[in-house]
This record gives structure tokens, C-alpha cells and sequence, in this order.
């Protein structure tokens, strides 16, 4: 594929829910937020071509790409069509990945502008393989037959010194995959722990690659090994990571048991960032999780974070899952609180906590309270730190949370993007769920999106609160 002429391959679909206000409302909030995001964080042509800002407008991180929100906006970017955007994407990632102490090509934790580096990102360079590998099976599919890009995507994901290879390594010879920082041991944690999220996550990279790879008749002894190596992983999860019936957080590499200290840090105890092991599992396993086999382990640790008081008490007045027990007060959520718990209600198909954590996510974003300090040129923009209304009757010398990120904050778009495409059930690969939208939604229409089963091409989807109608296009 010529990048320099990638805008020929971008025609991006459009997701319409149809309904009442709420429906109309959020709509505009995805449209105007992705829109935003490719107009004003994505440099799509020049010397920098392909690089995406995690966030905007001087705020903090503004000119740098932290690589789990590349790898989760690029996923969104394949799923919305732009397939040439994707593709620029992912060779920005590429070309400014080094090899790291080991030899192998994985992530750091973010790059700056125009700065190749190399680092052991776990969760950053698995959110971008599973990307990748939904590109590669795109690419390599009768809509578009780029094989030249595609096996390149392969070499760099599965190859000798590629981040997979130095997984399954890691896994053979640890048991685990090391992490550090917000999915390492923790916010304000130094040091690197073996973390449920990360580990996972690694495994559901893994299974995604396994399965492409088997579905192009692809390097067929690569696939199997990393077939073997998530069921090893799976098997040293169950035995280190579940305690009482749900998931523990992060264990010390040297005794393989969680660290007291470490789970009494403020920003650890009650992170829900943890759910992120749930609602990342549908990118591997599909939409349909019924018969997942960590679904009950996923079950009970959310429920566990939500009976506690405040966050249950926040959730039935005024419909935030909170992002932790007491850091900001027990009262802030983000993508990471509210928006992964989006998506494990339509994942458990709970309509009671889908309708009313969306009617927050939807009010707080068209209309934060009147005294939050929030800086966007488009009111649709989602934004990084939600906040309950209950914050802004504190002491006015404890309101100390800032806009952080802010509006247009890269994964504070994607996790709202893939919400909605739970929501529709339908899955690329097929791997289809049953539509499960909220009550006062009476259906969609999905123009322009990709399918690669049953018969790859582009289709128009829609949704009457019935029949579900998929009408490939000429």
C-alpha cells in the first residue's frame, strides 16, 4: 500500500441509534468526538504523518501518544472503516518503536513527537497488537488484498524479535508479564508487578493474532504456540490471580502474592480499572461472552466494587460508577470507571445500570455542572474526568481536581465508541451479539461497515427493535 495516497482507502461508516432525545444526544456526542479526535489529534499528513496525540490545546501529555490510547483508538479507527487512517496509524507506531534492551520491538509507555524509543509497556503494546492484528485480517481480506502491508503488520507483531515472541518468553520463563505504572502496580507505585489487567490483556493480543493467523492459513506454527502459550498464562491466573471468587489487582514479582502496601495505595483501592479485564475480553473472545469462562470472576469483582458505599450510593443518586473508593474523594470517574462500566452492562446485559450510567455519561458531557472549569471548543467533545455533582458541594478548599486531560483525551473517546458498538452486537469477524440498547432506544443504523463474515464487504446494518438486517453493498 502507497501511505502517501491513504486517504483513498477512508470511507468511514456512521452509527445512527434511533429514539428519544437521549438517543439524538448521544449520537452527536460520537460523531463530534471522533471527528474531533481525527481533526485535531491525528497529524494526518507532513513530516509526522500517522501520530496521534493523547490529548489537545496544551493540556497535559499534549504532543506525546501514549501507546494504549494509540493502540484503543486505532482498533476504533479500523472499526469505523478509515482504513487508510488506520494504516498511517499503525506505521507511525512502527517506525517509531526501537528495539528494546532484549532486542524485541515493544512499546513504551508513550513517544513524544518525532522521538523513536523502546520500553516494556505491556498494556500499551497489547491494546496496539490487538489492533494490528483486526488491520491485518482487514488488509489481507478480498475488500482490499494489501498483502505487502499486511505481512508487515505480521512480521512486526510475530516475528523473531517481535512483542509477542518476547511475550510468550516472558510467560515461559515468569509465569507473567512485568508492568509498571497506572496497570503495573498502580498509580503512584514505583517499581514492576505482575498486574490481572495487563496479563490478560497480553492474552486476549495473543488470541486475537492466533485466530487471525489461522483464518489467513498464515504462519500456522507461529498461531499454535501462541495458542499454547494463553492457556499457560490461564492456567497461572487461576492459580495466582482469584482469591474469594474474584480478581486480585497486582502480585510482587518475587513472591508472586499481592503486596499489603501496595493494595492500601489511595488510588488502588477500589481502582475500577480492574472491570477493564471484562469489556477487553470482547475484542478476543467477541461480543457474546455468555460462555466465557472468567465471566463469573469478572461478575464478582465489579459487584464487590460496586456495594461499596459511597460508589453504590453515587451510582442510585445520580448514575456514576465512581473510578475509586476515596482518591478525588470517592467522586471522579473516567473511561476507566464509568466507561468500561458502560460496557460490562451491556456485556452482562443489565439494562438497569446501562440506562441510567448513560443518561449521566450523556447529561455530564452536553452539560458538566455549571462550576466546572472544563476548556473544549465543542460541547459533544467527551473529556477526560467526569465528576459527580456532589464534588462541587465539598469545601471549596477540597475541590483540587482539575480538567486533567481534558476534552478530546484520546482513550476518553475510543472506550465511548466501542460502548456503542457493544451496544449494536455487531462484531467484524461475526463473532455477533443480540442488540442490547438502552429502553428508550428503538433501534440503529449502521451504514458503511466492514464485515469480513459471513461474505466480506462493506454492509449497511439496521435495527428496528426486532430484526437485525445486514444489506452488503455493491
Amino acid at each position: 500500500m502507497d501511505l502517501k495516497h491513504y486517504k483513498d482507502f477512508d470511507r468511514p461508516a456512521r452509527l445512527i441509534f434511533t429514539g428519544g432525545p437521549r438517543a439524538e444526544r448521544l449520537n452527536l456526542i460520537l460523531e463530534h468526538s471522533y471527528r474531533g479526535v481525527m481533526r485535531k489529534n491525528f497529524v494526518s499528513e507532513g513530516e509526522h504523518a500517522g501520530f496521534l496525540s493523547s490529548s489537545v490545546d496544551g493540556r497535559p501529555w499534549t504532543d506525546t501518544m501514549w501507546t494504549r490510547d494509540a493502540g484503543t483508538m486505532l482498533r476504533e479507527i479500523a472499526a469505523c472503516g478509515e482504513i487508510g487512517s488506520a494504516c498511517l496509524l499503525a506505521e507511525r507506531l512502527m517506525a517509531l518503536c526501537l528495539p528494546n534492551e532484549k532486542g524485541y520491538y515493544v512499546f513504551p509507555e508513550y513517544f513524544r513527537l518525532g522521538e523513536p524509543n523502546s520500553g516494556t509497556e505491556t498494556d500499551g503494546t497489547a491494546s496496539i497488537l490487538i489492533a494490528f492484528a483486526k488491520l491485518y485480517e482487514i488488509l489481507r481480506s478480498p475488500l482490499f488484498c494489501e498483502r505487502d502491508f499486511a505481512d508487515r503488520l505480521a512480521e512486526f507483531s510475530t516475528g523473531r524479535h517481535a512483542p509477542l515472541t518476547f511475550f510468550a518468553e516472558e510467560i515461559e520463563s515468569r509465569r507473567f508479564l512485568l508492568g509498571s505504572g497506572e496497570f503495573g502496580g498502580g498509580l503512584n507505585v514505583e517499581g514492576d508487578y505482575f498486574n490481572i489487567v495487563q496479563n490478560m490483556l497480553a492474552g486476549y493480543a495473543m488470541t486475537c493474532w492466533a485466530e487471525a493467523l489461522e483464518r489467513t492459513g498464515e504462519r500456522a506454527q507461529t498461531g499454535k504456540k501462541l495458542r499454547e502459550t494463553v492457556e499457560a498464562l490461564e492456567r497461572n491466573v487461576r492459580q495466582y490471580f482469584v482469591r474469594d471468587g474474584k480478581w486480585i489487582w497486582c502480585l510482587d514479582p518475587r513472591t508472586l502474592r499481592p503486596e499489603e502496601r501496595v493494595a492500601r495505595e489511595n488510588a488502588n483501592v477500589g481502582f475500577a480499572g480492574i472491570n477493564g479485564v471484562w469489556c477487553m475480553a470482547s475484542d478476543a473472545e467477541g461480543f457474546d461472552l455468555s460462555a466465557w469462562p472468567w465471566q463469573e470472576v469478572c461478575r464478582n469483582t465489579f459487584f464487590d466494587l460496586l456495594n461499596f458505599p459511597l460508589r453504590r450510593e453515587q451510582l442510585e443518586k445520580w448514575g456514576i460508577y465512581t473510578q475509586f473508593n476515596t482518591f478525588c474523594h470517592g467522586l471522579l470517574s473516567s473511561a476507566y470507571g464509568i466507561g468500561y462500566a458502560l460496557q460490562c452492562a451491556v456485556l452482562m446485559r443489565d439494562r438497569g445500570l446501562l440506562d441510567s450510567m448513560l443518561t449521566f455519561f450523556v447529561d455530564q458531557t452536553i452539560s458538566p455542572h455549571p462550576r466546572y472549569q472544563l476548556t473544549r471548543e465543542d460541547p459533544y467533545w467527551t473529556y477526560e474526568r467526569m465528576l459527580s455533582p456532589d464534588y462541587f458541594e465539598l469545601p471549596p478548599e477540597q475541590q483540587d481536581v482539575g480538567e486533567g486531560c481534558g476534552a478530546l483525551n484520546v482513550v476518553n473517546v475510543a472506550e465511548y465508541l466501542k460502548l456503542a458498538r457493544l451496544m449494536t452486537g455487531v462484531e467484524p469477524s461475526g463473532k455477533d451479539a443480540p442488540p442490547f440498547l438502552p429502553a428508550d432506544f428503538t433501534g440503529f443504523s449502521l451504514e458503511n461497515v466492514i464485515l469480513l463474515s459471513p461474505d466480506c464487504g462493506r454492509y449497511d446494518v439496521t435495527f428496528d427493535g426486532k430484526d437485525l438486517k445486514k444489506q452488503k453493498k455493491s
